[in-house]
C-alpha cells in the first residue's frame, strides 16, 4: 500500500511542481507511470459473540488454588474462513497481558494468584508468545481454551480479582 500511496502523491505533485519550468518550453515530454496492486479478502473474522468476552472464574476456595483443579473453559469462534482454508493457510494465536511468573497478572484485592490460559491441546499461553501453529478448518473454527486460577509463590489473600488479556491471530 505504501508504494502506491507515494506514487500517487508523486503523480499529483508533478504538474504543479514543474508547471513553471515547462511554461516557457516549446517541447514537453510526457511520462507514464503504471501502478499495480491487489486486494485480498479479509482473513477470518471473529464472531461477534467472541470479541469481548468476560469469563467468570467463579468463587474459588483456597484449597482448589493449591491443587490447581478448577478449570473454566472458554472459546473463540471464527467465521468466514473458507478462502483461507481452501489455500491451506495456518494461523497462530498469541495472548497478550501482564505476565507474572508463569501466569497472567491479576488485579484486585486478592493476591498470591494468577490466571493460566491453555489451548485444547494443553499448550500454556505466555504473554507475547504464540501458541502452536494450527491449520484453518472452514467447517469448525471454534478455538477452545481453558483458564484456571493458580497459586504463585506469594502468600494467598482472599478478595475480588480481574485481569485483562488480549489475543491476536497471525496467518501464514
Amino acid at each position: 500500500m505504501k508504494p502506491i500511496f507515494l506514487s500517487a502523491i508523486m503523480l499529483l505533485s508533478l504538474p504543479s511542481a514543474y508547471a513553471e519550468v515547462f511554461a516557457n518550453s516549446e517541447h514537453i515530454d510526457v511520462a507514464r507511470v503504471g501502478l499495480k496492486g491487489s486486494i485480498l479478502n479479509a482473513a477470518c473474522s471473529i464472531d461477534a459473540g467472541s470479541q469481548h468476552q468476560t469469563i467468570s472464574l467463579g468463587i474459588t476456595p483456597v484449597e482448589s488454588l493449591l491443587k490447581n483443579v478448577q478449570v473454566t473453559p472458554f472459546s473463540i469462534r471464527l467465521i468466514n474462513c473458507a478462502r483461507l482454508a481452501s489455500q491451506g493457510r495456518n494461523f497462530k494465536i498469541t495472548f497478550e497481558g501482564v505476565q507474572h511468573q508463569t501466569t497472567f497478572l491479576l488485579m484486585g484485592k486478592a493476591s498470591g494468584v494468577g490466571v493460566e490460559i491453555a489451548d485444547s491441546y494443553g499448550n500454556i499461553a505466555y504473554s507475547g508468545q504464540g501458541l502452536s501453529e494450527r491449520q484453518i478448518d472452514k467447517e469448525n473454527m471454534e478455538l477452545k481454551f481453558q483458564s484456571r486460577l493458580m497459586a504463585n509463590k506469594e502468600s494467598i489473600r482472599a478478595g475480588d480479582l480481574r485481569a485483562s488479556v488480549r489475543f491476536r491471530m497471525d496467518y501464514f
